[in-house]
């Protein structure tokens, strides 16, 4: 059996003892008005802002994020562009056909629904285009 240096041991026992590392926590708020997101998902288009944040929110369904101030650094919620499709999940895009795909996680969820995104607008359309039935 080998035997550690009793220098390591002094270290080991000296370690142990000091306890468990403190880091200071610090907080930052990236956006306002979110409730419960469940998934986001950045949506490129022709705005100013070039691209928008789409955050999936249990309570105020799919929601675009606009810049809250020049430097981009904080967003807020944009209440006009919320989709409520039932308790939205992780949503999708297909830059193919333009459309974000949009789960629903409620208990009676109907599927998933099909959404078109207008680039030039930055916003998406008020009712889902289609939807893709849930399978029990």
């Amino acid at each position: 059996m080998r035997k550690f240096p009793t220098a390591v041991a002094a270290a080991a026992a000296a370690l142990a003892a000091a306890g468990p590392a403190r880091a200071a926590v610090t907080k930052a708020v990236y956006a306002t008005g979110v409730t419960a997101p469940a998934g986001a998902l950045w949506l490129k288009d022709r705005t100013p802002a070039g691209g928008h944040l789409w955050v999936a929110d249990h309570v105020a369904g799919l929601c675009r994020l606009d810049p809250a101030d020049a430097t981009g650094a904080a967003a807020t919620l944009d209440p006009g562009s919320c989709l409520l499709i039932g308790q939205p999940g992780q949503p999708a895009y297909d830059p193919a056909t333009g459309t974000v795909y949009l789960p629903d996680l409620s208990s009676h969820s109907r599927g998933v629904s099909r959404v078109p995104f207008d680039p030039a607008s930055g916003l998406l359309a008020k009712a889902a285009a289609g939807l893709i039935p849930a399978s029990f």
